[in-house]
């Protein structure tokens, strides 16, 4: 029954003419790949944009919580450089019983120095000052920026509160991080409510502690900080265990729902009810609203007493919905365009095919009925046309079909001789086009390679062949083996990216050399189509540009340190310009006092210390003016080892004293730098009291000079217990020191004496291994 039904299926489709035949089947094949292309293309598209705006949404909330701890971290900083201010200790020093108007001042110039600190930063609430017991002794109320200190009588005792009593078990340098929570001004809590976020720290002096400064932030502003621009991103700031703290976002139920004070949690609108909160999300987690959502960690704090806080950023799905609306109509219509078009162009076509067969059936029924002269009109242009002729003709063509295959023959290879000897040019060229390249690309010190689809290189420039070892260590390996002796493909591939979707990349990539060193490298992959659509191959040109990243990392930095030093060095004319005239009047009255016995008897012994302490004060001064005002070198021709030689024998009592050594290397040619003598003297002395310093008991300090590459260079070295790695980067800023008795000046000098010279100062050092500073010097004619 089954078989007899399926042969009489296909008995009424054979009955079917030739023009339904080809229309069904030109529709099928027509219509149908473009609807499932369609349906398929709507559901990757949507798909890839679900992803892409998942991976963007975890880099936007990693990018927003680098932003926030860079900010935070910047409050750090400057509660950090609150706890430098030597006024804070001189207060601390000064006893109220004994000297009320003394203590008085010096408030008064602490609170000055805070305001000046304060004016401008919009983000800081409050900047106070807190005494060892906890009482108030400065605070300024700031408001958008502008500070108003709050008068003594108003300050407050604060002994009681959380963030005052773990700040003062801080050791020196600790920073206390509190946690959100709102103000509260004389024992009750401020409003309208604004939660904030305390930094404090303790300042010690001699050992013990003398108070605690602390730094009230904005949490409204920290949220601003987190707003991102658009509509489709929400920020929300939460706590270390997933209670909402801060919204940055459109929604009012949201902006209501999820603020400080609530209680809510993010395990309440998650699906499923749990999130791990303990650190970043590797995938967005789903809410119950149908959103996405990313969590990132924000760290407070230094280690020990580190404190998290999390930033979650959730968009919804209506991006992916309304992007992919125009494409979903889009594809629609296309397909209907797709349909009518098919059926009208079926139709022709099965019109145009039908109608010549019909003609030939015509011409060979009248044949077989004896009518040879009967002609087929046939005007196709095409084979159908070409068979009817050939039957018109072929009684005609049967005699000369031989002397035509000769002559077919003489002519084919007459095209083969000529198609080999185009071959044969060909690769000619081709080899000589590829020496070209490969000349060029030698020239610029690139390397070049083509790779094919399954990754193994098929062709090298000579230059990447000789510095690999061979073609057999090459040819027919995978690219990311031969380029970077890695076992799989590597993440940021630019050749996997063209072979994916055809389009040429340029790219920068890092990569670590055989010593661990950082190489960096310009990509640039275009793809090799060969007459496809799809590249089957890829070129890949490959730049090593390490000195020229370093250049530019290098250039930052001096730009960098050039505009500090402009900074500092205005601050410190005005310092000298300040201080410098008062001192000068006070030790003049002092010895007019002394000349005239106007003082007291036993008083001399005070007034010459006061004398003293003036003359140590002027001595900062004028090191501080050299820094601020550094006088012109006046160059001449002048001998290093002339001034290595005074160096030593003005420090040979000061090394004999602490039982150390002062060793001279000399160079072993002779050589002259253009220097200012009196100025490169400073800078080695300096260099050597500071190696002195250094070394121990029996220690050793090396100075030497002599000739590098076209200049020349001077060093002094120590082994002494070397420079730790976190302050290698320091010891050139002015006022950085770790000497009790320091200025901080006298490297930061150095290297601007050595600028002005056109040269340089270098340092090497590690823990244990002593210090090596190099100053290194133009050749004379450069510097004339």
């Amino acid at each position: 029954m089954g078989t007899r039904s399926r042969s009489s299926w296909l008995e009424r489709l054979q009955r079917v003419n030739i023009q339904a035949k080809l229309l069904i089947p030109f529709l099928l094949l027509s219509v149908g790949p473009a609807a499932l292309v369609g349906l398929v293309s709507i559901l990757v598209a949507r798909q890839a944009l679900t992803n892409r705006i998942h991976k963007q949404l975890a880099v936007r909330g990693d990018h927003l919580a680098i932003r926030a701890e860079m900010f935070l971290d910047g409050v750090k900083a400057d509660l950090r450089f609150l706890l430098t201010l030597s006024s804070v200790r001189d207060l601390a020093s000064i006893d109220r019983r004994e000297d009320d108007m003394a203590w008085k001042r010096q408030r008064k110039r602490v609170e000055e120095e805070f305001f000046v600190f304060s004016s401008g930063r919009r983000a800081y609430y409050q900047t106070r000052y807190l005494d060892p017991v906890g009482r108030e002794i400065v605070r300024l109320n700031c408001k958008n920026g502008s500070p108003d200190s709050v008068p003594l009588d108003q300050l407050q005792d604060k002994s009681d509160r959380y963030y005052f009593v773990e700040a003062a078990k801080l050791p020196p340098g600790g920073v206390f991080v509190s946690s959100l929570d709102l103000n509260e001004e004389h024992g009750r809590i401020e409003v309208p409510h604004r939660p904030v976020l305390r930094y404090a720290a303790p300042v010690h002096a001699a050992e013990r502690l003398v108070g605690v400064i602390v730094i009230n932030i904005y949490a409204d502003y920290f949220a601003e900080l987190l707003r991102t621009p658009g509509g489709d991103y929400e920020v929300t700031l939460l706590d270390a265990d997933g209670t909402y703290l801060l919204y940055a976002g459109s929604s009012k139920d949201k902006a209501a729902h999820r603020i400080f004070g609530t209680g809510a949690r993010i395990q309440d609108e998650l699906y499923g009810g749990r999130a791990d909160t303990s650190g970043p999300t590797s995938e967005p987690v789903r809410l119950r609203n149908g959103e996405r959502a990313s969590l990132s960690r924000i760290r407070l704090g230094d280690k020990g007493y580190e404190r998290r806080l999390i930033l979650m950023l959730s968009v919804g799905d209506e991006p992916v919905v309304d992007s992919t609306k125009s494409t979903t109509k889009a594809i629609i219509l296309i397909i209907s365009l797709v349909t009518i078009a098919s059926t009208c162009f079926g139709i022709f076509v099965a019109r145009y095919l039908v109608k010549p067969i019909r003609a030939l059936k015509r011409g060979v029924d009248s044949a077989a009925t004896g009518d040879f002269n009967h002609p087929i009109e046939v005007r196709t242009g095409d084979e159908i046309e070409d068979l009817a002729a050939h039957f018109e003709s072929m009684r005609a063509k049967l005699g000369d079909s031989q002397q035509r295959l000769s002559r077919w023959n003489e002519e084919l290879q007459k095209a083969v001789a000529e198609k080999t000897e185009e071959l044969r040019n060909s690769e000619q060229r081709e080899r000589l086009e590829r020496q070209k390249i490969e000349s060029m690309v030698g020239t610029i010190g690139a390397e070049l390679l083509l790779i094919e689809r399954d990754m193994t290189v098929s062709w090298a420039s000579q230059e990447l062949i000789r510095r690999i070892g061979g073609p057999q260590a090459v040819l027919g390996r995978k690219c990311h083996d031969v380029l970077w002796g890695a076992q799989g493909l590597c993440g940021d591939c630019a050749v996997n990216e063209v072979l994916r979707d055809g389009h040429p990349r340029k790219s920068i990539v890092m990569r670590p050399d055989e010593r661990g060193a950082e190489r960096y490298y310009q990509i640039a992959a275009t793809p090799v189509l060969d007459g496809s659509p799809e590249p089957g191959r890829v070129l890949e040109l490959r730049v090593d540009i390490t000195e020229s990243v370093l250049r530019e990392r290098e250039t930052r930095a001096h730009l960098a340190r050039a505009d500090k030093f402009a900074s500092l060095g205005q601050l410190a004319a005005g310092v000298v310009h300040e201080v410098a005239n008062p001192l000068a009047a006070m030790k003049t009255s002092i010895q007019v006092m002394k000349e005239r016995q106007q003082c007291a008897p036993g008083q001399e012994v005070f007034l010459d210390r006061v004398v003293r302490e003036i003359d140590r004060l002027s001595g900062f001064l004028s090191t501080f003016s050299s820094f601020a005002r550094p006088r012109k070198p006046a160059f001449s021709d002048v001998s290093p080892g002339e001034i290595v030689e005074g160096v030593a024998q003005l420090l040979q009592k000061q090394a004999e004293k602490k039982e150390a050594r002062i060793v001279i290397e000399p160079a072993s040619v002779s050589c002259r730098i253009r220097a200012d003598s009196g100025q490169v003297q400073q800078v080695v002395l300096n260099l050597v009291l500071n190696a002195l310093d250094a070394v121990s008991s029996g220690g050793c300090v090396r100075v030497g000079w002599g000739p590098h590459g076209i200049g020349t260079r001077l060093f002094v070295s120590d082994d002494g217990d070397g420079i730790p790695p976190e302050n290698l980067e320091k010891i050139f800023d002015p006022f950085f020191t770790t000497k009790p008795s320091g200025t901080g000046l006298g490297l930061a000098i150095a290297r601007q004496i050595m600028q002005e010279h056109g040269g340089s100062v270098q340092v090497e050092s590690a823990p244990g291994s002593g210090s090596t500073f190099t100053l290194l010097f133009p050749p004379r004619e450069r510097r004339e």
